[in-house]
């Protein structure tokens, strides 16, 4: 399975690699190491091609084109990374509906877990609705720190 990886570079703290079990060529000749051109991974090319088209719009703009990425290609590792990303901006709903489309390969592969989790987590309770309770450390890391001892005053008690 092709694996994503950050390759230790100086002066570029957001470029990634997806690397395959297959020989792959690095040219980087003509231009910096983040415009270089990468051969030999199906994943690296989906991606380049993806975020070549994308990455001088508007977020809007940019979040519509990886959602149609996604659909497009539902049994493509890159497609699993980009939802488990944007899981919380797409919503649980949409994720779900996107998930189900996977191979069963992307669902199991780490990315996959990742929406899984936030599928099966994500309650979305709506205005004075119960909400999931749960438990966190303090700086100091302390544990039981929860949020049920709280008590919410409605608009109506006030």
């Amino acid at each position: 399975m092709p694996q994503r990886q950050q390759p230790p570079t100086k002066g570029i703290s957001h470029w990634f690699l997806w690397l395959e079990n297959n020989p792959m060529n690095f040219d980087g000749s003509k231009t910096d190491f983040g415009n270089a051109t990468v051969t030999g991974s199906e994943s690296e090319n989906q991606s380049q091609t993806l975020h070549k088209g994308i990455d001088s719009l508007p977020r809007e703009e940019r979040l519509k084109k990886e959602v149609e990425s996604v659909n497009k290609y539902p049994s493509s590792i890159v497609s699993a990374n980009i939802l488990s990303v944007y899981s919380t901006t797409w919503g649980k709903e949409n994720t779900k509906e996107v998930f189900d489309r996977f191979s069963t390969e992307n669902k199991t592969s780490e990315y996959g877990q990742k929406s899984a989790k936030y599928i099966k987590l994500n309650k979305d309770p709506k205005s004075s609705e119960k909400f999931v309770d749960f438990e966190m450390v303090d700086p100091k890391g302390k544990p039981n720190h929860r949020i049920s001892p709280l008590k919410t005053v409605s608009k109506k008690e006030k």
